[in-house]
């Protein structure tokens, strides 16, 4: 007997949207590169290399780290890495699998070129393109000059583009997202085609998310996607409309622990296994009770609150919510169980769990 709250995944619902994202990428022409930080599971992630990945997203060298000892040998690393512990860092794990970085400005790309030098065979590196979330990124008027100099680096070898456009939290669930799409998918083609005019071959455009592929009709740029999120699903992704609720695989399962009014009710599920991430919709929804509201998080509890006329919870219910972000969730466990409806399978080891460095 499992202890609550733990995190149970659909195996069902898991394997599905496996399948349904790895068709996606393939019908529109693209491989795909999920993001592993959204499970960080060493199993998980090769489930999806099974099902036709060609290859995994990490957003740390430490999550690259697990995933590489594990025999996973393909690894794009999506985050700016700079400092000479990194550099040692990248060194080694070059040393048992194939590396891909990105890269947006001058003191990474000498660090860069130094370690290709010091292994012996140039980095792989794509150059990050700035978008309008400003996180990062070399802006599209400066790109063909910064492409020429990393291409006169011996210890370099540009491979081709990156962009990351992050989250409309407001766009709707068919013109907003396709409106995100065309956007991304336009300054990525019109990069492409500053670089190869000037002489600079693009073999990889690397964009994409699990809210954006559901677009990649649209999207017609791209060669690879690194949606991440779709192997779960969660509240936000599914107001987004880049997942159907019903699909969603992860959710915590909690017990009702107090009801110290008419309809109000406490869960034994608080920060530490939901996260704090919310909207105004709340930290998440209740599959049973879709209409009640999560509106509060202490460290340990969760605070419902619903319409006593309608129905009751009462101390010692069972209840599954479906976290408002489940990119984090994984995070904050060291295992997550599979479940095939009500029966459970195994234990699901989060084998990068704490790897953010």
């Amino acid at each position: 007997m499992l202890s609550t709250p733990y995190v149970r995944i659909d195996q069902h619902k898991l394997e599905r949207n496996i399948a349904r994202m790895q068709q996606w990428a393939r019908e529109n022409g693209q491989v795909l590169r999920p993001h592993i930080k959204t499970h960080r599971s060493v199993e998980i992630a090769k489930m999806q290399l099974a099902a036709g990945a060609v290859g995994i997203t990490c957003s740390k060298l430490g999550e690259a780290e697990v995933m590489s000892a594990a025999g996973i040998r393909d690894i794009l690393i999506a985050y700016s890495l700079v400092g000479n512990d990194k550099m040692l860092r990248l060194r080694h794990l070059m040393e048992r699998a194939r590396v891909t970085v990105t890269c947006d400005n001058l003191t990474s790309a000498q660090q860069l070129n130094e370690t290709g030098l010091a292994l012996g065979r140039p980095v792989p590196v794509l150059v990050e393109v700035l978008t309008h979330i400003k996180r990062g990124g070399v802006a599209e008027h400066k790109l063909v000059e910064f492409a020429a100099y990393l291409r006169t680096l011996p210890g370099i070898q540009v491979q081709g583009l990156f962009a990351y456009s992050g989250l409309n939290p407001n766009a709707d669930a068919d013109h907003g997202l396709c409106a995100m799409s065309r956007q991304e998918d336009a300054l990525l083609l019109r990069c492409k085609q500053a670089l190869e005019q000037a002489g600079i071959p693009v073999a990889v455009v690397s964009g994409g998310s699990t809210v954006l592929s559901r677009r990649a009709d649209v999207m017609h740029t791209l060669t690879e996607s690194r949606a991440g999120n779709y192997v779960f699903g969660d509240i936000h992704y599914a107001q987004l409309g880049a997942v159907e609720e019903e699909n969603c695989a992860l959710s915590v399962r909690a017990t009702v622990i107090s009801t110290p009014e008419d309809g109000l009710a406490t869960l034994d599920c608080g920060s530490k296994i939901l996260s704090s991430d919310h909207n105004e919709t709340g930290f998440g929804k209740i599959r049973q009770f879709p209409d009640a509201v999560i509106y509060k998080l202490n460290e340990e509890h969760g605070y419902v609150r619903y319409d006593p006329l309608r129905y009751r919870l009462h101390v010692g219910d069972e209840v599954d919510v479906i976290p408002y972000h489940s990119c984090v969730v994984s995070n904050l466990v060291n295992r997550m169980f599979l479940f095939s409806g009500e029966t459970y399978v195994r234990s699901i080891a989060v084998d990068a769990r704490g790897m953010s460095y």
